[in-house]
C-alpha cells in the first residue's frame, strides 16, 4: 500500500458538513454489543464475525463517541497483538501500525464496510492511504475496509486507541 505523504487533509467536518451515520435524536447511545446485533448472514463472513464477537464479549473494547454534527459512530479499540483474524476487501492489514508522514503521527483505522461507502460518499477519503486530519482529535490514515459482514460490524472503526484517547 502507498501511504500519501500529503498533509494537507482536511478534518472530517471541513470535508462532509454533516458527516453521518446516526443522529444522537434518533437513536440511544449504547456501549453494549449483543450476540443478535452482530448475526453472521453469509458464509464467508462467519469467521471474522465471530472472532470479533468473541473478543467483545471477553473485553468490553467497543465504544461510541459523537462527533460534532452529533452524530455516533461506533469504535473498536483494536491492537494488532489481538489473534483475531481480521478479513480486509480492501488493504493490507500489516499496514495496521503507526505511519509518520510529514513528521506527524497518524493512527491506522480500519473501517467496516458501510461506514466506509459512507466515509467516501462525504468525501473524507478516497483510497486506501489516504490520511484524515483531527478525526476525532487524531490524525489517522485509513488502512483496511473489512470485508461485508450484512451486520454491526459493517458500521465500525477498528482503532489503536481508547474512548479516552479520542475526542
Amino acid at each position: 500500500m502507498k501511504l500519501k505523504e500529503s498533509v494537507d487533509s482536511k478534518t472530517p467536518e471541513e470535508m462532509a458538513p454533516g458527516y453521518n451515520s446516526i443522529k444522537e435524536n434518533n437513536t440511544t447511545e449504547t456501549n453494549t454489543i449483543t450476540k443478535e446485533s452482530i448475526k453472521e448472514n453469509s458464509p464467508e463472513t462467519k469467521q471474522t464475525s465471530n472472532s470479533l464477537f468473541n473478543h467483545i464479549e471477553q473485553e468490553n473494547k467497543i465504544f461510541t463517541k459523537k462527533n460534532s454534527e452529533g452524530y455516533i459512530k461506533l469504535f473498536y479499540y483494536y491492537t494488532k497483538e489481538e489473534p483475531m483474524e481480521i478479513q480486509l476487501s480492501e488493504g493490507d492489514i500489516n499496514e495496521y501500525e503507526i505511519h509518520s508522514i510529514g513528521g506527524q503521527k497518524y493512527y491506522p483505522l480500519i473501517l467496516g464496510y458501510e461506514e466506509a461507502k459512507t466515509m467516501r460518499e462525504e468525501g473524507l477519503f478516497t483510497n486506501i492511504g489516504d490520511p484524515i486530519k483531527n478525526f476525532f482529535g487524531k490524525n489517522i490514515v485509513i488502512v483496511g475496509v473489512m470485508n461485508k459482514t450484512n451486520s454491526i460490524l459493517d458500521t465500525v472503526h477498528l482503532i489503536p486507541l481508547t474512548s479516552e484517547e479520542l475526542n
